[in-house]
Formats: C-alpha cells, structure tokens, sequence
C-alpha cells in the first residue's frame, strides 16, 4: 500500500489586495483544473456548488462568506484584522484557501491548496503542472513567497527560520520541494547565495525572482535522503 502524504501549495504576498483578487486566481488555468467543479463553504456546515470562477462573486455570495465584515466598514478593522475570502473543496478533493488584508499589514495575504500524494500518482498533479501553477499564481498574485511542503513539516522545529525585516515582514527561509524567493527576498539574501547552490535539480528565474526545484521525487518529511538533501541545500544557500 502506497504511503499517503498530505502537500501544500502556499503562496505569499505582502502586495496590498482587494477582495476581487479571488475570482482572479481562481480563474487561473491550472487552478481552474484542479479545483473546478467544487463547492464553497459558508459556514455552519453550509455549501454553495460553484463550477468555475465566473460563478464566484463577491457581491452575490458575501452575505454567506465567513468572517465578511460589511464593505463599509471595511476601513474600521483593526490593523491586524484578516478576512478569510472563500475556502473552497474540489471533487477530486483538492482544497483551496485564500486569506486577504484589506488593511495595510504585516501579516501577508496567503493562498493554500491542500492536495494529497494520491493527486500525484494518478498524475492529477506532475512536476510539470506544479511549475505551471506557480507560475500563474506567483505572477496573478504578485507573491513574495511560495512553496510545496509535506504538511508534516510544519513539525520540524519549535522554531521556524524566518527572514524578519525593519518593517516587521516575516519571510520563511526553510527550503521545501519547490521553493520560490521572490525580487524584494533575492535583495536581502544577495543573489551570490543562489550562486552557490547546486543541491537541487532545477533552479531558474521567475518573475524577477528564483525558483528552486530540490527534487524530482515528492518530498518526504519522513525520508531521511530527502531531509539530508533538504538540509545540505540551505547550508549552501547559507540558511541554517
């Protein structure tokens, strides 16, 4: 029996955004793929069916959204108040999430995609749609960050590596599967550091950023070759 492992797609923006940037990432083709047809959840057990991303819109469907404060009083939430837009499941059991600021924040804007190692053995999901997805979704959401992590990661230490600036931003520096710094991340680090990295199978440019692909295989948390592999690439990036 194969193991199951449970991934995560997540991207990261500190760009001020509205909350019409859902329908814009959903209509993304590789997310439209993946997650259509599927249903949003409005709370108390609550589903509304929606079959692609024309069909979801805001001013119809916010009454029912969790957490949706009224517009008008969009400008009185706390600094730190975040907005949990929409959580959607697709039939094939993919999930998407987005949580936007509609304040200015140092908390980033963030959207997740769960899916499972079930996606990838039925080639649901390749490493070429993968890179496909980050890039739309990196390019439509203007991210800061992103990767693809086993969700057992989140374990790995009490204390996760963050990038922490004057501002009070917070960039995770841990390298996952695939791993994307973007422009203002490659400043801080210094590009010299992406000069010295070898452990990994790909690395490339990515609007105005770099993409780094540690492996062909999936990452496994549990995997003591790939925690090695993991490891030795954030000692030449000058990480850990």
């Amino acid at each position: 029996m194969e193991k199951m492992v449970d991934y995560v797609v997540r991207i990261l923006s500190f760009c001020p955004q509205k909350v019409d940037i859902v329908h814009s990432v959903l209509a993304c083709p590789e997310v439209d793929r993946l997650i259509f047809p599927a249903v949003l959840y409005t709370g108390n057990d609550s589903t509304i069916p929606i079959n692609s991303a024309d069909q979801f819109n805001i001013a119809s469907v916010s009454k029912e959204l969790v957490r949706m404060p009224d517009a008008q009083k969009v400008e009185q939430l706390d600094d730190d108040q975040t907005l949990v837009i929409a959580e959607l499941r697709g039939e094939n059991n993919i999930e998407f999430s987005s949580t936007i600021n509609l304040v200015q924040s140092p908390t980033p804007n963030v959207i997740n995609l769960r899916f499972s190692s079930e996606h990838l053995q039925s080639e649901a999901l390749t490493l070429s749609n993968l890179k496909k997805l980050f890039s739309e979704l990196i390019s439509v959401f203007q991210a800061d960050h992103a990767s693809i992590y086993d969700r057992k990661s989140i374990h790995r230490s009490k204390h996760p590596k963050y990038l922490r600036t004057a501002n009070f931003r917070s960039y995770p520096i841990e390298m996952e599967w695939l791993t994307y710094f973007g422009p203002q991340m490659i400043e801080l680090l210094g590009h010299e550091r992406f000069t010295n990295l070898h452990t990994c199978v790909e690395k490339y440019d990515l609007h105005g950023g770099t993409m780094v692909i540690l492996q062909e295989d999936p990452f496994d948390e549990d995997n003591p070759q790939h925690q090695e592999r993991r490891i030795q690439a954030e000692r030449e990036l000058h990480l850990s």
